[in-house]
């Protein structure tokens, strides 16, 4: 319990008074907090009046004979106006983050009934509003931020620190620098159509690239199947086309940096065809018997260039 709370409770049709009482957790004298008279049975209770500790509660009805009975007792009632306290350790004050995974985290407590939660906030250096990043409610309490929500620019972040009681806590503003924006990154076009083994190409522009994923997924499908990363410049992958079925396909790089930007490049409908082609059909026919031909006529199962 904290702050200032209603006790309620039943009694019989005779009753004419209700003592609402307490006493330190497991003994002790019992003390009146207050009594009430009429219907509805109830009272206040300023729980800022009391060290913060754990308590027992009890009812006394009293019947227009004098006769009294008492509750059973609502045992280890915490009593907490004590707030929690902690502050952000990570990301560190002053610190330069980005992408769509960073992360938040602390030190926090509370003496009392314990940290029930955390929340995150965010707002533009110096000024405005504070807006909730995100709340965790399990210890450590820490959480991630997808900073691609903001601009790049400076920003201050704070914890809010609530324990089981409601009591909360602000903890100390910290500043970041905030870097949303990714490399460049261009895909070489390998060609309409490509076999076997062939090495994929990619050309990245601004600073901080710590690798490049080449992925590929059927035309205008959205489950990409990484083929090879590259960590290093010149930007490239062996990539074994063999590995999948004949079809179209869309080709991707994906260029991220140190602090988790990413951004993409595809290239779309480019054919996989390892398949060589077949005659399906000719004329003469095939296994037949002519005296003379002054022409040969063969049809291939796709589109073929004659050799020899």
């Amino acid at each position: 319990l904290s702050g200032t709370v209603s006790l309620s409770a039943g009694s019989d049709a005779d009753t004419v008074q209700l003592d609402f009482e307490r006493r330190p957790a497991g003994g002790g004298s019992w003390v009146t907090m207050a009594s009430d008279t009429t219907l509805p049975w109830g009272a206040s209770l300023d729980t800022t009046t009391l060290a913060d500790g754990l308590y027992d509660f009890r009812v006394v009805a009293i019947d227009q004979s004098g006769n009294t009975g008492t509750s059973p007792l609502r045992a280890n009632v915490r009593v907490d106006n004590t707030n929690p306290a902690g502050s952000m350790t990570t990301p560190a004050n002053g610190a330069t983050v980005g992408g769509s995974s960073v992360a938040l985290g602390g030190s926090y407590s509370d003496a009392g009934s314990g940290v029930a939660s955390v929340r995150y906030e965010v707002r533009p250096t110096g000024g405005g509003s504070w807006s909730t990043i995100t709340t965790s409610t399990s210890s450590p309490f820490g959480a991630t931020w997808d900073a691609t929500t903001v601009t790049s620019g400076s920003y201050d972040l704070r914890p809010v620190i609530t324990d089981r009681a409601g009591n909360t806590f602000d903890g100390a503003t910290i500043t970041l620098t905030v870097d949303v924006s990714a490399p460049t990154v261009v895909l070489t076009n390998p060609g309409a159509t490509i076999a076997g083994s062939i090495t994929l190409n990619a050309t990245v522009t601004g600073s901080g690239a710590t690798q490049v994923v080449f992925a590929t997924t059927p035309a205008g499908g959205g489950s990409w199947t990484s083929v090879g990363t590259d960590t290093a410049g010149p930007w490239s992958t062996s990539f074994n086309t063999a590995s999948f079925a004949d079809g179209l396909y869309d080709l991707r790089a994906t260029v991220h940096d140190s602090l988790g930007n990413t951004s993409f490049d595809v290239v779309a409908g480019i054919r996989i065809d390892n398949t060589a082609p077949r005659v399906v059909s000719s004329t003469p026919a095939e296994g037949s018997t002519v005296s003379s031909a002054s022409s040969i006529r063969l049809v291939a199962s796709e589109t073929a260039t004659p050799v020899g």
